[in-house]
């Protein structure tokens, strides 16, 4: 039998929370629901960050059949080419010298399409409901991903990078809302908290140092993406979403369900081992996710915020002292502490203003309010 709380009455909640927590709040369907969501967050981390690895400059050339660094490779006046041309995009395609800036302009592409897909899938997501535009940007990943791992030049793989970026900022705003909306208020703040994107992280910094072939590589990370094949069919839709396009009363629907459910981006210029500063910077994220969560049982949404924020810039603006005011090659390591620091209190606050901004729009304008948000912020 339900449980009475705050809300109910002898014709049922007033409102969907009410409805979700009458019928008892956070159970089996909320934690298979969440890990589904949650799961996929696990590829998408690999996705977005391969061009660390894949778009490197290597440190030895040849010059005429003989070897030279980088920095003495521009000066040859012979031919250049890569001591091996399958361990980035930039040994492939001769990216060096007058032709070095392609690479980080890629990345800048990438970035745009950010931008985008935040603004597209978010109001997607309130079109077409939360399932539909969560299968969507996984499809789009996918298919950016094989692109990008069978490009031939730099233009179509700067193009698989713009689709790449815009389905993956798409993946996170929908997730937001997806993830969270199936959870009673009390539990949303793990929503963000379990985030194993983390996880994604330290494991991408595992296989590329694994698979030094950037194309095999690129094939390891979006495997996983056939996954959602399984996980479709357990994939519900949002409460909200279907008794809004059906009846505008909230009050009216959430009894109507009460009586249905009672019937049934430049770690690379990190000093160290990039591999292992990737795998850092995923530790702090698995570590900051989580934490933030228990900080939000303790702290209201905005104390939280404004402490893991200030935390954040505490960091960063003594990353910019130290490089302003000292001779950073003799305290390199220090400034990369101070960076995976910065990391885990940014990626902290990022769970938090997650939580924050998705119950500071109602259902009805959600997906677009975060969209419109994080358009913004990306600006």
């Amino acid at each position: 039998m339900a449980k009475e709380i705050k809300g109910t009455s002898s014709t049922g909640p007033q409102n969907i929370e009410d409805a979700l927590e009458a019928l008892g709040g956070f159970g089996k369907f909320q934690a298979l629901v969440l890990f589904l969501v949650l799961f996929m967050e696990l590829p998408t981390a690999m996705l977005i960050f391969l061009p660390v690895f894949i778009g490197k400059n290597p440190s030895e050339w040849l010059c005429d059949n003989v070897t030279v660094t980088k920095a003495e490779a521009c000066e040859c006046m012979g031919n250049v080419t890569p001591v091996d041309d399958t361990v980035s995009i930039v040994a492939e395609w001769n990216l060096i010298c007058e032709s070095s800036w392609v690479s980080d302009t890629i990345v800048t592409v990438q970035m745009s399409g950010m931008i985008l897909g935040k603004i597209l899938a978010s109001q997607a997501c309130d079109w077409y409901g939360r399932k539909k535009s969560f299968v969507g940007v996984l499809v789009l990943m996918t298919l950016g991903s094989i692109t990008t791992a069978v490009a031939p030049n730099p233009y179509v793989y700067g193009g698989a990078r713009f689709v790449c970026g815009a389905s993956f900022s798409g993946f996170l705003g929908v997730t937001s809302v997806y993830s969270m909306e199936f959870l009673t208020p009390g539990w949303r703040a793990w929503s963000s908290g379990l985030s194993p994107m983390g996880i994604g992280i330290m494991t991408l910094g595992l296989l590329a140092y694994l698979i030094r072939t950037w194309r095999t590589l690129v094939w390891a990370t979006l495997l996983p993406f056939f996954g959602i094949v399984f996980i479709l069919p357990f994939l519900p839709e949002k409460i909200h979403w279907i008794l809004r396009r059906y009846d505008a009363s909230q009050k009216k629907n959430a009894q109507k369900l009460w009586k249905i459910q009672r019937k049934n981006f430049n770690i690379k210029n990190l000093s160290g081992d990039p591999y292992m500063n990737v795998v850092y910077m995923g530790l702090m994220d698995f570590i900051g996710y989580p934490g933030s969560s228990f900080l939000l049982m303790k702290l209201s949404r905005r104390k939280s915020l404004v402490a893991l924020m200030s935390l954040s810039a505490v960091f960063l603006v003594a990353m910019a002292i130290l490089q302003i005011t000292l001779e950073m090659s003799n305290y390199k390591y220090i400034l990369a502490i101070l960076c995976f620091l910065g990391k885990l209190s940014i990626g902290g606050a990022r769970c938090v203003l997650r939580v924050f901004s998705g119950e500071s729009f109602p259902t009805a304008i959600r997906s677009m309010g975060l969209g419109l948000s994080v358009f913004w912020a990306l600006l």
